[in-house]
């Protein structure tokens, strides 16, 4: 048994019990019982059971269980179990739970679990979970998932989910999702989706797609879509498309089509009329009627279009992107104009003005048309002679300006480009006195290349000038024709092969935009072989590629036209892989797997 005084050093092996006080230097070896009070230095080793109260150091490794407090500096490594109470300082690497509550500084890497209450300062990196109720001040790196609650200051980079509620202030870059209400101020570049509700100040740029409601004050430059009431105050430039109903005051520019009611103080130049008047004259009114057409519907989602002949006249179709069918929409009987024609083709919807127009043969010599419901009747189609044209042609379009181009590929292949033709007058017959005359037109443009059976336009930066520039490209039989232009002025043009090589005839050709504006290319086959998505536009290689996307219909005496500013129609995914994905994607592909997959798609 001890002596009840400890010797003033220990001996060479400890006593079975401890003694009542510790020795000034521990043992070699720890006795299988502490001492009441633990030495001034620890042991090498810990004792199988701790000490009621800690050494003032820690033992080099720690014991298999924790003391019931801590010691004044932590051992190297932690124990299994945390304390009850934690360090003041936390050990290089946390326990496995937390203790009940944080150290008053966290530890260099977080616990697998949070702690219920948060330590003052955040961990240099975050807990795989969050704890209950934030820190005074975030992490470096966002958890996995927010907290319930967020901090008072954002995190340098967001989580992957956003807070139920936000921070005071937002984060440098926004979430993948937005929250459900938004921050004070916005972040410096917008969520993919917009949230429920606007911030009070707009990004610095739009959302690809608008909110519910508008902000107080606008973005620089609008949505791709407009939000579904305006703001107080309008933007400097117009949506492609209105709201439903209009801004307070007008914006600079008008937009290419009307809302359906009118603004309280007109726009400086005028739109297509609006369904009721406005509430002010427009400061410049339209001089004469230019045309008794109305427009044609478009708007973001229009698929494409084809114009087909049939028994006593044409047709207007709507292409079914799914399989590849055409539903009828309009019907342009040669009877139609006062001047019946009996040939139509190269034609395009006009962004500026959202009308119909193509190329129609009357007498047997070529004109512009223009055509859609009357204005006067909607129930009723109207044809109208716009100019006498130089050429009869089955290629041609009209571009993102306003301008019409149409291809003479006769003997010598030439462009001819009408400008402004929303202005001009259009009149019942082909001998109206006033029927603009372009008859003896000098071409825009002559060139070499392979005959295509139509031409679409596309602005795209295809000569490496960081800019995008206007082209006109048609395809046919593994050839792809391009002509580039600057302001109607500036001309050139490249003759590409295309693979694989398909030996079709491309009679309609669209252009539709994804959501960051950039021009996709579809032609479909006249022989029915498919809808294609013309890529990889080389022009020093002179390549191109067609992918196949859907099946199509045979079809003959036929033009494609589309809206310019409607999105990408067609699924994303082209053709499908050899063996179906373990898990479905949100939308099938054109074409089927030839193995369905597990679970169907939504």
């Amino acid at each position: 048994s001890p002596t009840d005084t400890p010797t003033a050093a220990p001996t060479g092996a400890p006593s079975d019990a401890p003694t009542d006080a510790p020795t000034d230097e521990p043992t070699d070896t720890p006795t299988e019982a502490p001492t009441e009070a633990p030495t001034e230095a620890p042991t090498d080793a810990p004792t199988e059971v701790p000490t009621d109260a800690p050494t003032d150091a820690p033992t080099t490794s720690p014991t298999d269980a924790p003391t019931d407090s801590p010691t004044v500096a932590p051992t190297d490594a932690p124990t299994e179990a945390p304390t009850a109470v934690p360090t003041s300082v936390p050990t290089d690497s946390p326990t496995d739970a937390p203790t009940e509550s944080p150290t008053s500084s966290p530890s260099s890497a977080p616990t697998d679990a949070p702690t219920e209450a948060p330590t003052e300062s955040p961990t240099a990196s975050p807990s795989s979970a969050p704890t209950d109720t934030p820190t005074e001040s975030p992490t470096a790196a966002p958890t996995g998932s927010p907290t319930a609650v967020p901090t008072d200051a954002p995190t340098e980079s967001p989580t992957d989910a956003p807070t139920d509620a936000p921070t005071d202030g937002p984060t440098d870059a926004p979430t993948d999702s937005p929250t459900d209400a938004p921050t004070d101020a916005p972040t410096d570049a917008p969520t993919e989706a917009p949230t429920d509700a606007p911030t009070e100040a707009p990004t610095e740029s739009p959302t690809a797609s608008p909110s519910s409601a508008p902000t107080d004050t606008p973005t620089e430059s609008p949505t791709a879509a407009p939000t579904g009431s305006p703001t107080a105050v309008p933007t400097d430039t117009p949506t492609d498309a209105p709201t439903e109903s209009p801004t307070v005051a007008p914006s600079d520019a008008p937009t290419e089509a009307p809302t359906d009611a009118p603004t309280s103080v007109p726009t400086d130049a005028p739109t297509a009329p609006t369904e009721a008047p406005s509430e002010a004259p427009t400061q410049a009114p339209t001089e004469t009627p230019v045309t008794n057409a109305t427009v044609f519907p478009c708007n973001l989602s229009t698929p494409p279009l084809q114009v087909i002949g049939v028994a006593g006249g044409y047709e207007v179709k709507i292409l079914d992107v799914l399989n590849g069918t055409y539903t009828d929409y309009w019907t342009l009987p040669f009877s139609l104009p006062a001047s019946p024609y009996t040939k139509m083709n190269a034609v395009g919807i006009n962004p500026i003005d959202s009308i119909a127009y193509g190329i129609a043969r009357s007498g047997g010599l070529p004109y512009l048309v223009r055509f859609g419901p009357n204005v006067n009747n909607a129930s009723e189609m109207w044809m109208e002679y716009v100019l006498k044209a130089p050429s009869w042609s089955f290629a041609g379009t009209t571009d993102i300006h306003g301008n019409f181009h149409v291809l003479d590929q006769a003997e010598s292949p030439a462009l001819y480009t009408f400008e402004d033709i929303h202005q001009l007058i259009g009149y019942p017959t082909t001998g109206a006195a006033l029927l603009t005359d372009y008859s003896a037109m000098v071409p825009s443009y002559t060139y070499l290349g392979p005959q295509v059976s139509d031409i679409v336009p596309l602005r795209a930066d295809l000569e490496g000038t960081s800019s995008k520039q206007d082209y006109l490209v048609g395809a046919g039989y593994s050839k792809v024709l391009v002509i580039g232009y600057t302001n109607n002025t500036d001309h050139d043009h490249w003759v590409l092969t295309s693979s694989p090589s398909y030996n079709d005839a491309y009679g309609a050709a669209w252009n539709h935009r994804d959501l960051a504006g950039d021009d996709h290319l579809y032609f479909s086959a006249n022989s029915g072989s498919g809808v294609y998505e013309l890529v990889d536009i080389d022009l020093t290689l002179l390549t191109a590629t067609m992918v196949q996307l859907l099946p199509s219909l045979v079809t003959s005496n036929n033009d494609g036209m589309n809206c310019l500013l409607s999105v990408v129609p067609f699924t994303p995914t082209y053709a499908p892989t050899g063996l179906p994905s373990e898990a479905p994607s949100e939308a099938p592909t054109a074409v089927p797997t030839e193995a369905p997959t597990e679970s169907p798609t939504a």
